[in-house]
This record gives C-alpha cells, sequence and structure tokens, in this order.
C-alpha cells in the first residue's frame, strides 16, 4: 500500500465535512489506488458517506458523482468478495450513468456487473453482460475501455474452451496495450493468453505470458494478481513435470495471499499444491493440502469449489487404495454440488433482487429529484415528525428489546417479505420458569433485574435481521429471517443455555431456566403470523408440561401430530391480550 497516498486521503477527508468534497475525494483517480491495498477503509467511508447522505435527506445535485461513488464502493466490495453488495452497487451506478447518458461508465458498470457473475460462477451471464458493455464502449472513443471488455471476453472463451476464439479478442487488445501502455490491465491480458496457450498445450508460450503477468503485477502493486498468476504458474510447471519450481511458485503465492488475506488464493494454492503431490504420487500429502483448501472453502461458503475438492480427495484415496475414504469424499462431493446447485438457485434469485432492489431505488432517486425544489419545505416537516415518530416508545424500557406494539409492526412486515419471497423464517417463543417463585423469594427488583439481564442475552445473541421482543411479562418472542427449524433449534439451543447462566442480582446468584416454543413458516403453506406465533405458544406450552428448560419444535401443522393446538383455545393474537399463564 503506498501509506503517503492513505494519509494524503485521510488527512483531506477528515478535515471537510462538506459531503460534495468528501465524495469528490472517496472519487478520485488517485484515490482508487487504495481500492485493492484497503478496500475495507473505502467501504466504511463510502457507507459512511451514503448513510449521511440519505440522514440528511441530501440529493446529489451531480448526478455523475453519485454513479462515481458507488461505482467506488462496488470495486472495493469485489476485491472483498462481497459480491452481493459490488452487484447492487454496480447496479446502481449503472442507473446514475443511465441517466446522464454517460455511455463510457455505463459501459464500466456493465462489464463491472459481468465481472460478478464470472466471480461467482456464471459466465454465461458474465459474457451478455461483458457483449452489452463492448457494444457501448464502441461508441465512446475509449480504446482504454474497449481493450478492458475485449480482455474480458476472451477470458470468458477460455473458460469455454474456446482458444481461437479468445485469441481473436486477446491478440488485437495486447497489441493496442503495447502502445497504449497500461501495465495493469496488460498484466491481465497476459494472464488470460497465457491460459489459452495452455489450454492449446502451447506450454511454453503460456509460461512466458504468465511470468511476465506476474512481473506487470509487481509492477503496479496489483497483490491479488501476483497470488493469482503466481499459483497458475505452479499448472504449467507442473506440467512440464518441474515440480520443485512449481512448490516454489505456489509458497510464494501463498505467502502473499496469507499477508494480504486473500482466502480464495489461498484455498486454490492448498489446492496447487494437492495437485502436484497427486501427480507425483505423494497421496497423504496432497490429502492433507486438499484438507486444508477444504477447511477455506467451507469457511468463505465456496461450495463449488469445495465439491471440487471433494472429488480430487475421492480420486487421491482411490489411487492410495483407501476405497473406504474414497467413497465417504465421493458421498461428500455429492451432498456438497447438490448443495451448490441450491445455493446457486438462491444466488440467482438473491442477483435478481438486487437488480429490482436498484432499479426500484433508482426510480425512487428519479422522482425525488424531480421533486427537490418544490418538496422542500415539506421534507423539512417530513423531518420534524420523523424525529416524533423516532421519539415514541418502541423499546421495552426493562430489557431494551422491541415492545409487542413494534414487534408485530416489524413482524407483520418480515412476514409479507417472507410470503413473497418465499423464503423460512421460524419463531422462537420462550417463557423464564418459575418466574413467580423468584419474585415471592427474592423480590420484585430482582425479577426485574433477572428480566433485563435476559433481555441483555437475547440482544446480545440476536443474529442481525433478527426480531427480539418482551412479549409481555417474563415472556419472550424472537422472529429469525430465512431460518430454517433446524437452524431456529440451534440457535434455541445457544440462547437456553446462555440464560441457564446464574444471574447476580445484589450480589446474589439466581439460577434461571426457560422453556422454548419453536415454529417455521413454510411458503407452501397458507397460514398466517397470527398461527405460527399461537403454534410456537403452545409448542412452548409443551416444554412447561415436559419438565420446563427445554425445547420443543411445532411439527404438527394439521393438528393431528404430537402437540395439540386446538386445546389453547386462544383468539387471535393480535387482537386479544390475555393468555394463560405458564409460569
Amino acid at each position: 500500500m503506498n501509506d503517503s497516498l492513505r494519509e494524503k486521503f485521510l488527512t483531506e477527508y477528515r478535515s471537510t465535512n462538506m459531503i460534495t468534497e468528501k465524495v469528490s475525494l472517496l472519487i478520485d483517480e488517485d484515490i482508487v489506488a487504495l481500492i485493492t491495498a484497503d478496500p475495507q477503509m473505502i467501504i466504511e467511508h463510502a457507507t459512511s458517506l451514503l448513510e449521511e447522505v440519505k440522514e440528511k435527506q441530501f440529493v446529489f445535485f451531480d448526478r455523475n458523482q453519485e454513479g462515481n461513488l458507488y461505482y467506488t464502493l462496488g470495486r472495493a466490495y469485489n476485491v472483498t468478495s462481497s459480491l452481493e453488495d459490488a452487484l447492487m452497487s454496480f447496479t446502481t451506478a449503472m442507473y446514475a450513468f443511465q441517466a446522464t447518458s454517460n455511455a463510457q461508465m455505463e459501459a464500466k458498470c456493465l462489464s463491472s456487473i459481468g465481472g460478478v457473475y464470472e466471480k461467482s460462477g456464471d459466465s454465461s451471464t458474465a459474457y451478455d453482460y461483458t457483449s452489452t458493455a463492448l457494444d457501448k464502449a464502441y461508441n465512446t472513443g475509449d480504446r482504454l475501455l474497449e481493450a478492458r471488455l475485449m480482455n474480458d471476453l476472451g477470458y470468458t472463451h477460455v473458460l469455454f474452451k474456446e482458444y481461437d476464439k479468445a485469441l481473436s479478442y486477446l491478440l488485437p487488445c495486447e497489441t493496442y496495450l503495447n502502445e497504449a501502455g497500461d501495465d495493469t490491465l496488460m498484466s491481465f491480458v497476459k494472464d488470460s493468453l497465457a491460459q489459452a496457450y495452455f489450454g492449446m498445450g502451447r506450454i511454453e508460450e503460456a509460461l512466458d505470458y504468465q511470468k511476465k503477468a506476474v512481473e506487470l503485477s509487481r509492477k503496479v502493486n496489483n497483490w491479488y494478481g501476483v497470488a493469482s498468476f503466481l499459483g497458475y504458474i505452479s499448472t504449467i510447471y507442473a506440467a512440464k513435470e518441474e515440480f520443485d519450481k512449481a512448490l516454489e511458485c505456489v509458497d510464494e503465492a501463498q505467502n502473499v495471499a496469507e499477508e494480504r488475506g486473500f482466502e480464495m488464493e489461498l484455498c486454490n494454492c492448498h489446492k496447487y499444491r494437492a495437485e502436484i503431490f497427486t501427480t507425483q504420487g505423494k497421496y497423504p500429502e496432497a490429502l492433507e493440502e486438499y484438507k486444508a483448501g477444504a477447511i477455506i472453502a467451507r469457511r468463505i461458503s465456496t461450495y463449488r469449489l469445495l465439491y471440487e475438492i471433494y472429488l480430487e480427495m475421492s480420486n487421491v484415496c482411490k489411487q492410495n487404495r483407501d476405497f473406504e475414504s474414497a467413497l465417504d469424499y465421493y458421498e461428500r462431493f455429492h451432498n456438497t454440488k447438490e448443495k451448490a446447485l441450491e445455493e446457486r438457485e438462491k444466488q440467482e434469485k438473491r442477483y435478481r433482487q438486487v437488480i429490482d432492489q436498484a432499479k426500484n431505488a433508482r426510480r425512487e432517486a428519479d422522482m425525488l429529484q424531480v421533486k427537490n425544489d418544490q418538496l422542500e419545505n415539506e421534507i423539512n416537516e417530513r423531518k420534524i415528525l420523523q424525529q416524533k415518530l423516532e421519539n415514541l416508545a418502541k423499546t421495552d424500557p426493562l430489557t431494551k428489546l422491541l415492545n409487542r406494539r413494534s414487534f408485530f409492526t416489524q413482524a407483520a412486515l418480515s412476514y409479507e417479505r417472507s410470503r413473497r419471497a418465499q423464503q423460512t423464517f421460524s419463531l422462537i417463543l420462550f417463557d423464564v420458569d418459575h418466574f413467580k417463585e423468584i419474585n415471592d423469594t427474592y423480590g420484585h427488583q430482582a425479577g426485574d433485574q433477572i428480566l433485563a439481564k435476559v433481555g441483555e442475552r437475547m440482544r446480545r445473541k440476536s443474529p442481525e435481521g433478527a426480531l427480539a421482543c418482551r412479549f409481555g411479562g417474563e415472556e419472550f418472542i424472537m422472529l429469525l429471517p430465512e431460518t430454517d427449524t433446524k437452524d431456529a433449534q440451534t440457535f434455541a439451543s445457544e440462547l437456553k443455555d446462555e440464560i441457564n447462566r446464574p444471574i447476580n442480582t445484589s450480589g446474589k446468584p439466581i439460577q434461571v431456566s426457560a422453556s422454548f416454543g419453536i415454529s417455521t413458516f413454510n411458503p407452501a403453506e397458507a397460514v398466517n403470523l397470527d398461527k405460527l406465533i399461537e403454534r410456537a405458544d403452545d409448542a412452548m406450552y409443551h416444554s412447561k408440561e415436559n419438565g420446563r428448560n427445554r425445547i420443543t419444535v411445532s411439527s404438527d401443522h394439521s393438528g393431528s401430530g404430537v402437540l395439540n393446538y386446538s386445546r389453547l383455545g386462544l383468539q387471535s393474537i393480535f387482537t386479544t391480550g390475555n393468555k394463560k399463564k405458564k409460569n
């Protein structure tokens, strides 16, 4: 990282309170160099700035400036592999540039969106976006942009094993860049050419190009490129049976990846090393490297890479005549591949939602831009009203959790989102056991302290997006979005253990327990939120009846299972607060 550049940026950024000046600093071409060096810093400042814009209801007077800010943020997210955030940022930027007819930047955004899909393993969609970007770039006169897009298309053809088509894009691109002198882009073109020639069996040419890619990446401090390109060189050396050189390249790539926190490349390094050991017949060593790679792949949820690793582990065990382990890893491969396909479908759905969200946000921003001057007074009134509404009690004063009213408001919205998106969610309802006895024995003040502590522990354990509420008295409820029954059970078990820890009240440790009930929303079932809470309530009562301090899952959606929902006899929870005492 260029430390002097970083310090210069931070000094100037902190010295101004003007939103427009801060934006200008973040999108400055010199500052862009910090994206690969310190992407998290860029993300923190950019997101904080956007929050400030939102809070102040500031409307960008320069749509290009807005687009550039989101484009910079997208590039930073992309470096950190936060792909959904990158997609949202690039798409938002694209719509901003469309509004100003900035075809050059629109093409860059389209290309970047294609890059997100490429990273996600969807090369076909990536190709479509990149082709559209190139068509638009032809009319801009930006030859450097054209070269970048031609490299992207060429690389995609490499992935498709269409090497002649790849070269038809890459070789003209190389010729132009020799004149333009863009070392960063040239490093990627050299890498693409290396992979094309390797696929064609032209090993020496591939090695020469890949070495140049590493050299150029070092020159421009593109450390991600250094790690990636060195790793690929190891593959080429392995093909030449120069295993010592191959391992040296992997070791160097791994050092860079570890130092810079490039987990995907770190995983690839273990994979490269394993492939080398396998070729050498060093099966135990290969298996250990694959295991290390699998740990990283699981950690970063890269299921596509994970199932590839499991398949290779199965093959290694088979070659080592360990057929039992080979079968085990093959089963893992099969199961992980199925999960990868499921994740892929979910990802595609999330990506569509992200693009729709960006489109809707753009539409709303456009409307706000048009009306801004006319509605200035109204906006000020809305600020005052908003402040008054925010000052209204949304939380329970004792536990600092959502109060009942606020919970129902937010839970209804969450329910609708889940229903429309066809996503599951779970409800966890629990009641502090023997609470009346606690009050009678230790006093109401101690009882309040216990409830406050339970609320604190509940808040601390709550995952992002969850709704945690004091439902009434000693009863609590939590809504967990996108959570199935199994994950809800796991969370409830952890929360139960947390609550079970003794609570000190006036120096006296008091043992506390709670009884839990769980219900899960199934998108295929026509059931409202009211009924789901009733089921969780009934399950909780079942826990009370069976010894307390336990978890019961509502598994009967028809009334014929273990739990008998008809015995509760509750009216709508939304319309009555009268419930049986379960303590």
